[in-house]
């Protein structure tokens, strides 16, 4: 037995019947496991205690004492309602068991006392005797890191206001069975007792929004899982139950995070931005992301992010391309990213159907017109910046750690003509992980030229590029799309 499994029952007036709610925990108290329990008082200590000695478990069983009064959030107790305090000391309870590792485990299970009475939704994966199992394997085989189950998409904006955050009920993860390994447990455990603080100050709700923005700060300490409330155990490893709720969470959350480096600063570049607002920018099936330099402008929301000591010059594009995938990786841990600038049109329709066939765990490095430069002894191909890149998770997850200092990397080992080429610097990264050979070239699909296959530079002057080999029901971006041809002739 390498999981110690943790649970708490408290009484309070005007809560439950004693008797009544210990029944509800019966079926929890039976897990053949290590087990610790934090209860309120003498009474309900030798309830526990016995019960488990009954079901000759006494050896994996401690019971400890802590009155509501001990509790970390009681001297709350003015503002919140006494099961809110009982709520939010389940994280008191889990690091104390942490800290004290009172069986010696290396893994550690937060599961509610009356969980396996539950039926949520008219379900019985709780209450059929086959939890037991489950429960039994996952105490065996438990995942490394934070294992919680997400009910919903979420868009981090939710935090810019997190009074008005906590003050409401997040329908977004549930609290109610939860796994971790010790040193990551400690970690989450101890950053989240600090945020309850807010919850406390805005009367506001606890496990469920403190565990969903605990989940945006530390990501890569999570394991997530999909589904409703009655999935937590079935769909700890992977999704076997409820595929249809699962399958309306993908339904709702954006299929590609689109993030365009942009200079809002200069008239015609601000004019580029509110284009792609009004047209491909519009498509709720994405999530587009613009970065800017840190001087603000009129452009107010979580979808515009100034970059912090980052200024709207040439050069800048290559901190907003790097510094902007390093901020798309953080938060939203994306299947696909696609990056432009705001001179790009996207056709979002054929875009969508073309990474519906691709898996994000590939290393994936996607685009078209592409040439070569000479870096480093090598004849180095890159995917032309002007229709942009698609990245997927698995290869955006190897390059993330380079992304910071990226433009001061490149600036060493490039010719002086290339310092300025974020197409160029990401490719020659790229290709520490993958070969050319491995590169997806989509010519017929990526264009540096526009739609009709012409270079249309701002001084107006004029050239053909790919002129009439484009073929316009195929294309899924192009680029010098000035004013974005309103719109691209209306999608063609």
């Amino acid at each position: 037995m390498n999981t110690t499994f943790i649970t708490s029952y408290y009484h309070f007036e005007n809560g439950i019947n004693k008797k009544d709610y210990f029944e509800s925990g019966k079926r929890t108290l039976s897990i053949q496991q290590k087990m610790i329990i934090y209860v309120g008082d003498n009474e309900i200590e030798k309830m526990v205690y016995d019960f488990r000695k009954e079901k000759g478990l006494e050896q994996f069983t401690k019971v400890i004492i802590i009155s509501l009064e001990e509790l970390l959030f009681y001297t709350y107790k003015e503002k919140i309602k006494c099961e809110t305090i009982i709520l939010l000391s389940k994280f008191m309870f889990v690091l104390d068991t942490l800290e004290q590792n009172y069986f010696n485990t290396n893994y550690f299970s937060w599961i509610d006392f009356s969980l396996l009475s539950r039926k949520p939704w008219n379900s019985d994966q709780y209450t059929n005797d086959l939890v037991y199992e489950k429960i039994n394997k996952i105490a065996e085989f438990p995942r490394h890191k934070f294992t919680i189950t997400i009910l919903s998409f979420w868009d981090p904006s939710i935090y810019d206001n997190l009074r008005e955050f906590y003050q409401r009920y997040q329908y977004i993860c549930s609290g109610g069975f939860t796994t971790m390994d010790l040193q990551t447990g400690k970690k989450i455990m101890n950053a989240i007792i600090q945020y309850a603080k807010i919850t406390l100050e805005s009367y506001g709700h606890g496990d469920e929004n403190l565990y969903g923005h605990m989940i945006d700060l530390y990501r890569k300490d999570f394991n997530l899982n999909l589904g409703d409330y009655q999935d937590m155990i079935d769909n700890y490893y992977k999704l076997t139950t409820n595929h249809n709720y699962v399958y309306k969470i993908y339904q709702n959350s954006p299929q590609i995070y689109i993030c365009v480096y942009a200079c809002p600063t200069i008239d015609y570049y601000k004019q580029e931005i509110l284009d792609i607002e009004e047209s491909w920018g519009k498509d709720p099936r994405i999530k587009v992301l613009y970065f800017f330099g840190e001087e603000q402008t009129e452009f107010i929301g979580d979808r515009f992010i100034y970059l912090k000591g980052i200024s709207n010059d040439y050069l800048s594009a290559s901190y907003k391309q790097n510094l902007g995938l390093k901020y798309v990786y953080e938060r939203f841990d994306p299947k696909f990213v696609y990056c432009c600038g705001t001179d790009t049109y996207i056709f979002i329709d054929r875009l969508l159907e073309y990474i519906k066939k691709l898996n994000y765990n590939d290393m994936l490095y996607i685009g078209g017109d592409g040439d070569y430069r000479y870096v480093s002894n090598k004849h180095l191909y890159y995917h032309s910046g002007g229709p942009g890149f698609i990245l997927s998770n698995q290869l955006l997850s190897k390059l993330y750690p380079k992304l910071e200092n990226m433009v001061e990397e490149w600036a060493k080992i490039c010719p002086e003509y290339l310092r300025v080429a974020c197409d160029v610097c990401i490719s020659y990264y790229i290709q520490e992980w993958i070969d050319e050979k491995e590169i997806v070239k989509e010519n017929e699909l990526f264009y540096a030229c526009d739609y009709n296959g012409m270079v249309n530079y701002r001084n107006g002057n004029t050239i053909i590029c790919c002129g009439e080999k484009i073929d316009k029901n195929k294309i899924i971006a192009c680029h010098y799309m000035h004013d974005l041809k309103k719109y691209c002739i209306k999608e063609l």
